[in-house]
Parts: C-alpha cells; sequence; structure tokens
C-alpha cells in the first residue's frame, strides 16, 4: 500500500481517467466526489488491468474503429499509454488507486488541473471519484456512482457532506444547459468504507468496460503489452 506517496503518471494515464470520468459528466455535468479513499486496502496497481485494451463505453458500443479508444497497460501499472482519434488532453494529470471493500474492487480517480497546481485548495476541492469494477478473464466492466442515490442520501442526512444542484439560471433570455449537480461526499477512509457499503451507491449496469486485444490495430501503436507483473 502506497497511500501517500503518489506515483507521477505520464499524459496518458490522465487521459485514460479523463475519459473515465468524463462518463460521469455527459449526462448534464453531474459528478460525485469522495474526500477519502475507500479503506486502507488500496494499491498502486491491480494486475488484471495489465495488457491491451479497447475502451468502450455504452453510449459508443457501435462506434467505428478508426474512432476507438485503445489502452495499453504495462507491468506494474506502471507505463500507460491511450491511443485515438483527436487530440490528446494535457490539461489533466491524474492519480489512480486501486481499492478493495470487503469483496468490491473500487477504482478511485484523482484528478487535479494544470492551471490549479500551486493555488491553495478550497473547503470543498479535491477528492476521489470512484468506479466499482468487475474483471473476467477479457473485460473489466466499470459502474459508475448512481448519483441520484447518492443525492437523497445526503439530503436526508444518511450522508455526511453537501449537494449541489442548479436547474436553470436566473433571467428568462438565459438559455438552459441541461441540470447540473455537484455531490460531495465527506469523511475519512474508514467512513468511506461504510459509504460504499450502502446498497445502491454503484450503478447496477456498466457504465464502460475495456474489451481486451491481442493488439492495438493503430499504425503508432506499441509492441503489444507485457502481461507479466
Amino acid at each position: 500500500m502506497n497511500r501517500h506517496h503518489p506515483i507521477p503518471f505520464g499524459h496518458g494515464f490522465a487521459r485514460m481517467a479523463g475519459a473515465l470520468t468524463l462518463l460521469l459528466v455527459l449526462a448534464g455535468c453531474v459528478e460525485t466526489r469522495f474526500e477519502s479513499l475507500p479503506g486502507d486496502q488500496v494499491e498502486r496497481c491491480d494486475a488484471r488491468w495489465v495488457g491491451n485494451w479497447r475502451f468502450v463505453s455504452s453510449e459508443d458500443k457501435r462506434e467505428a474503429a478508426d474512432d476507438a479508444v485503445f489502452i495499453a497497460i504495462g507491468a506494474g501499472c506502471r507505463d500507460i499509454r491511450v491511443f485515438e482519434k483527436g487530440k490528446q488532453d494535457d490539461d489533466l494529470t491524474a492519480d489512480l488507486h486501486f481499492a478493495r471493500v470487503d469483496r468490491m474492487r473500487i477504482l478511485a480517480v484523482q484528478l487535479i488541473e494544470q492551471k490549479d497546481k500551486g493555488k491553495a485548495k478550497g473547503e470543498w476541492d479535491g477528492g476521489y471519484h470512484y468506479f466499482r469494477y468487475d474483471t473476467r478473464a477479457n473485460r473489466i466492466d466499470m459502474y459508475a456512482v448512481d448519483h441520484d442515490r447518492v443525492a437523497h442520501l445526503l439530503i436526508d442526512g444518511k450522508l455526511r457532506g453537501r449537494v449541489e444542484m442548479v436547474s436553470q439560471r436566473p433571467g428568462v433570455h438565459r438559455q438552459s444547459h441541461g441540470r447540473s449537480q455537484e455531490n460531495f461526499v465527506a469523511g475519512d477512509a474508514s467512513a468511506m468504507v461504510e459509504v460504499v457499503r450502502k446498497p445502491g451507491i454503484f450503478e447496477k449496469r456498466p457504465s464502460n468496460s475495456l474489451i481486451r486485444v491481442d493488439s492495438i490495430p493503430m499504425s503508432t501503436a506499441p509492441a503489444a503489452a507485457d502481461p507479466s507483473p
């Protein structure tokens, strides 16, 4: 376990984290952040993630091969490269943690915007995005947080933290861009364990998946990642 000394990762790792987090906010800018990591059983790598993968969200399972996102994860999760059509996002760096709570596996993602580095953190800044995940031989399914469920638990006082939701800005001439909602669950690592144990914290269906591939079918792809730890 290495919870207090983050390992620096390259832009490919950040791009993967950005892709995961983007899934949280596509539907009207909705997100949930947790103040702490979930418990003490936290590692910097899960060896089952090592290999070559195609990243598939629940919204793009029929996308063209040219538009697909591919991820190569090297031994120890030390070398992570992302290949996709278009520009790579260099505005984010990421800190990823693989946690275990009872029989659940949880990916905790902490994003840091480059423009905010060195700035004093506000009271509600920081935190982690959680994904529950299941692994099979050739597939990893990831389950996003049920944001509405968490919001209700916060409002009812069953979780500690805050909910901020905006459905319409003031002004009759201002165009509405849909709901904006931010949940923040406060507490230490032991409190987060109790949070993720509550029924319904995560969605019932996967929000995205990684599908194992033998190699990355792009001209810029490196040699296949070594699956050995």
